[in-house]
């Protein structure tokens, strides 16, 4: 089973780092493709979940947009005003 968490962005405003926390329940698979490296697996955030991450420094909120586009690596984008930051995140197996 994939696990994703402990995926971490510095704050736009102060650079204190937040730690986003754990995903796994809020992905839902979408779907997958064979590739010539292995599976390319779609995961999308699932809306139904609002996540507000809070930056416990300097108390700014962000919003929290997930999308794991390609296996193993995945892209966080992390919104904050008109502002986005992308994240390149790897899943990892859980032993």
């Amino acid at each position: 089973m994939k696990e994703f968490k402990n995926f971490q962005f510095n704050c736009q405003n102060c650079d204190n780092i937040i730690t986003i926390p754990d995903l796994n329940d809020l992905f839902v698979s979408s779907g997958s493709t064979e590739r010539s490296m292995g599976y390319e697996v779609l995961y999308t955030f699932n809306s139904k979940d609002n996540v507000v991450l809070n930056c416990q420094h300097c108390n700014v909120n962000y919003d929290l947009e997930v999308s794991i586009e390609q296996y193993p690596e995945g892209v966080f984008n992390v919104l904050h005003t008109n502002q986005t930051l992308s994240e390149v995140a790897e899943p990892y197996e859980n032993d």
